[in-house]
């Protein structure tokens, strides 16, 4: 079945799915005991999951049919949300994101997604999702008097780790790096 006519489509509704995706993870996080906001992301992870099966891209079901296990755990009860698992879930919605922009520049859904499925399946098997419990020091190779600095109580100081990731097709990337620090 030739479904090349439906990409449009396809992609304009993706964007819409994506959109109430990130606004019911926004709602998430401030009210995790909230069943509705979980059985929305559930319908729009399974549609995105018909829609992209449907147009052949395997990567973006095969993704969003594993947000739709850790989140059925969530609807039977047996799970609860946590700050760790919505991180999650907003890292899938990152990647389902840039899946929909390659589909939409003429390219395929092809991305690793090993990473955040193997965290998805540690969820469903309790287990620590990747390397959370880890150390500031271990994560961040923070120097001794740095840490000093952080432990003292009552410090107004807090750490936050950063990550930059600049595409492949920004010019001067030195200079942008240079104008984050």
């Amino acid at each position: 079945m030739d479904v090349s006519q439906y990409l449009s489509m396809f992609l304009e509704e993706s964007m819409e799915n994506l959109s109430k995706l990130n606004d019911s993870l926004l709602e998430l996080e401030q009210k995790p005991d909230n069943l509705e906001v979980v059985n929305e992301i559930f319908r729009v992870s399974h549609t995105i999951k018909g829609m992209s099966a449907t147009m052949g891209y395997m990567k973006m079901s095969e993704l969003t049919h594993k947000m739709e296990d850790v989140l059925s755990k969530f609807r039977d009860g047996t799970l609860k949300v946590n700050r760790d698992v919505v991180t999650l879930l907003f890292k899938c919605l990152d990647t389902l994101e840039s899946m929909i922009n390659n589909i939409s520049d003429g390219n395929n859904d092809e991305m690793d997604i090993e990473a955040i499925v193997v965290d998805l399946a540690g969820i469903l098997e309790d287990k620590p999702i990747e390397n959370i419990n880890e150390t500031i020091e271990e994560k961040l190779k923070l120097e001794d008097h740095h840490m000093n600095i952080i432990n003292i109580d009552k410090t107004p100081y807090f750490v936050y780790e950063i990550k930059i990731v600049l595409a492949d097709t920004v010019l001067l990337k030195t200079a942008r790096v240079f104008i984050f620090f």
